[in-house]
């Protein structure tokens, strides 16, 4: 697998003074990547970032990762960290969500038939791990659905539908 393929585009490479988990680890190559950040073997998927911080007084910038973890960069050159800064908190913003998103099948006639078909007191939700179309009738909207004096009065077959859909809503 080519680095075009695994990482995306690549922007630009840096050398930094990292400090990762409180404990220096020296220079390191840094690369922008489109996917991600490659800091020499380890790569980084920009929607494990939460936020880019830059501080200027410092001379560093500061790396939140979704698992608590922190990256410190430090340079003399505020010119490459401004540089670093512009170009990862852009990507994060950009591409946060990309690697998160998945192939999925749907059926784009069943989808056409309900969008034209469906009143506005029925409601009809894509299942977004099987690509099943859900139709929840307006009996068993979410006002009636968690209504247990309501839903007691139903025959069995639309209680059972009506556990299916409070995990939809849920």
């Amino acid at each position: 697998m080519t680095d075009i393929n695994k990482y995306g585009k690549k922007f630009k490479e840096f050398e930094f003074s990292l400090i990762y988990n409180d404990e220096n680890k020296g220079f390191k190559n840094f690369i922008i990547y489109e996917r991600g950040l490659l800091i020499e073997k380890s790569f980084f998927l920009w929607h494990d970032v939460i936020y880019v911080t830059y501080y200027n007084k410092d001379k560093k910038i500061i790396i939140n990762l979704n698992d608590q973890r922190e990256l410190k960069i430090y340079s003399k050159e505020k010119s490459e960290l401004m540089s670093f800064y512009n170009k990862a908190s852009k990507q994060v913003e950009k591409y946060r969500h990309f690697d998160t998103l998945k192939k999925l099948k749907v059926d784009l006639d069943e989808i056409n038939i309900v969008m034209d078909t469906n009143s506005f007191d029925d409601e009809t939700y894509l299942d977004t791990l099987t690509g099943d179309i859900i139709y929840i009738p307006m009996e068993l909207n979410e006002d009636n659905v968690y209504d247990e004096d309501y839903i007691k009065d139903l025959p069995k077959w639309e209680q059972e539908e009506a556990e299916h859909i409070k995990k939809v809503y849920e």
